[in-house]
């Protein structure tokens, strides 16, 4: 502060700002009406008498402060030497234990300190049905460091129990005594009846917290079963194994009681509906795949069958197309997951289908239609283009693919006569068409005439759009217009079984969407 008095001290001085200098700078600053800054009487005055003397070399000066001053000081202390202390300590009684055995019953009381410097803290049970004592001595204190958790002991000694044990055998002795004397059954039934119930019977005992002074901070009441171990965790209420296990959340005076703060949290089951539904779900997943590995087991070392058995319905092999063995494997290990899975998509589909929905992602839109009119004339009856509409796509019918064509005699003609599209298969070559070869397929509508007939027509697949050379497709360029009333039948129930199907059992000649593996 005297070096900052001045811009630059005085010369030929010793002292730089002498006494001198200090008295002549506030004479000055006071002639001008301004506050000096180091006289004493800016800053009070004298008291009388001003100076008292001890000694010759020892005196005292007198003064008093008209305004107050402040005085910041600075001191370095060493962390480990440092101790706060708390006036309003807190506690959380976390958990709390009962464990009864032969030997000794204990009480296992853990208490947490939410705050952020070291608490004293004790823990004393008081109201309890049996005598527990601590541990440690009476009204012992812990230091507890900040969000830390302690624990405190208590238990039951086996001559405590062992005196009790001796009491009660005391008075049921005497019991017997009024039994034998006094013939009085009842009250010593009554007797055995109260000593069984007090081996099981649920006690109560009354857990607090103390603080360096010796109050309260927080309390829980908690019950137990004796030769049972129990808990009683957070918000949940005291439950023993022999019970249950099942969180049962304590009202909110009880949560704030045991030194929490805020709304008690919401109680979660270990299981929820969720968890099982996924567990279920798994072990049906692992029980699939074990029963595929025994599939593919049998069908490599016993019956080469069982490999195929089942494939073709979800798993159709391309013409001229060879099966991978490894796709097979694969394929085989997950059968009892995926077949289901396909068993149901195609019942869907097929459903859709009989009721005239289009197909997911399909560009298909079918309308069926049923014709129970008995009087009605094949030669005057029209198939209009809205009664079924067909736009080509790559998409295959789901319904064709899950019936093989060795099951299709086992369909009834009304069933054929809802799908969207069947099969005529022809065995002998006919020159209507441009090189037809033997054994070939045409799509085409089944419709109901009558009650014993339907008629087939081809519908909107009047193209041919391939031929035959050596019993393989070839693609016709251009496609040849088909005569459609060349093969508008007019067929019996016995007759349509032999010549229909839902599946083409030949190649097909004027459908695209037709890669099927013919039987």
């Amino acid at each position: 502060m005297l070096r900052n008095s001045f811009k630059s001290p005085s010369r030929h001085t010793c002292m730089h700002n002498s006494p001198k200098d200090l008295f002549v700078s506030d004479e000055k600053r006071v002639k001008r009406g301004e506050k000096g800054r180091y006289l004493l009487t800016s800053f009070g005055k004298l008291i009388e008498p001003p100076v008292i003397m001890e000694n010759k070399n020892k005196g005292k000066l007198r003064f008093l402060f008209d305004t107050s001053q402040q005085t910041k000081l600075r001191i370095n202390i060493k962390a480990d030497q440092l101790n706060f202390l708390d006036s309003q300590p807190e506690a959380e009684i976390v958990k709390v234990t009962f464990s009864g055995f032969k030997a000794k019953s204990e009480i296992l009381v853990y208490v947490r300190n939410p705050l952020r410097i070291v608490s004293k803290l004790s823990v004393r049970l008081i109201k309890c049905d049996d005598d527990f004592r601590s541990l440690s001595q009476p009204d012992t204190f812990k230091s507890i460091g900040p969000n830390r958790v302690d624990l405190f002991e208590f238990h039951m000694l086996p001559d405590q129990k062992q005196s009790e044990i001796g009491k009660n055998i005391k008075n049921l002795k005497m019991d017997m005594d009024s039994f034998i004397k006094g013939n009085d059954s009842a009250s010593l039934n009554r007797k055995i009846s109260t000593i069984n119930q007090e081996k099981v019977s649920s006690k109560s005992c009354l857990v607090q917290v103390l603080g360096e002074r010796k109050q309260v901070i927080s309390k829980r009441k908690i019950s137990y079963k004796t030769k049972d171990s129990c808990v009683c965790l957070l918000y949940c209420k005291c439950t023993c194994i022999s019970d249950h296990t099942k969180c049962k959340p304590i009202s909110k005076e009880e949560w704030q009681a045991a030194g929490f703060s805020g709304f008690i949290p919401k109680s979660r089951s270990l299981f929820s509906g969720h968890a099982i539904l996924i567990e279920i779900l798994l072990l049906v997943c692992l029980f699939g795949l074990v029963m595929g590995c025994m599939k593919v087991l049998l069908g490599s070392f016993f019956i080469e069958s069982f490999n195929k058995h089942g494939l073709e319905n979800f798993y159709p092999l391309k013409r001229n197309s060879k099966r991978s063995k490894s796709n097979d494997f694969l394929i085989n290990c997950c059968f009892f997951i995926i077949a289901p899975i396909s068993l149901c998509s195609s019942f869907v589909n097929n459903f859709r289908s009989i009721c005239g929905m289009p197909l997911k992602n399909s560009t298909r839109k079918y309308t069926l239609l049923s014709l129970e009119d008995n009087n009605i004339n094949l030669e005057n009856e029209k198939f209009n283009e809205q009664s079924i509409q067909t736009e080509e796509s790559k998409e295959r019918l789901i319904i064709a693919t899950s019936i093989r064509p060795n099951r299709v005699n086992a369909m009834s003609m009304s069933t054929l006569s809802l799908l969207p599209v069947v099969y005529l298969n022809l065995i002998e070559p006919t020159k209507l068409l441009l090189e037809s070869g033997k054994r070939f397929s045409l799509a085409g509508v089944l419709s109901k005439f009558n009650e014993n007939s339907y008629t087939f027509q081809l519908g909107s697949y009047t193209k041919q759009l391939f031929k035959l050379e050596n019993n393989q497709r070839v693609l016709l360029i251009p496609p040849k217009s088909i005569n459609e009333t060349d093969f508008n039948l007019l067929l019996k129930e016995h007759e349509a079984k032999g010549l229909l199907s839902i599946v083409p059992q030949f190649p097909c000649l004027n459908k695209k969407d037709t890669d099927y593996e013919y039987y």
